[in-house]
């Protein structure tokens, strides 16, 4: 069963899109999606098997994250935001 979208950024949320798996999709990533304004998107490493383009109206140049982790992340581990 082919999906319509995979990955939508609305709104003027910026997003990460990395090596990710996107199979039968019609419409894999996009910035322009039921939302008044589009988002921003930067995408790389991606594979793509059977699926349409993507529709990237605004590609994300600078991603700049609020915080810095210093232990790492995930369950069982300590976390210090700085």
């Amino acid at each position: 069963m082919e999906q319509f979208y995979a990955i939508a950024s609305r709104m003027g949320a910026k997003l990460l899109v990395e090596n990710n798996y996107f199979e039968t999709v019609a419409l894999p990533i996009t910035t322009q999606f039921e939302s008044p304004q589009d988002g921003y998107v930067k995408e790389s490493g991606n594979l793509y098997w059977e699926c349409g383009d993507n529709n990237i109206t605004q590609e994300l140049k600078e991603l700049r994250v609020p915080y810095l982790l210093d232990k790492g992340a995930g369950a069982g581990k300590e976390v210090e935001i700085k």
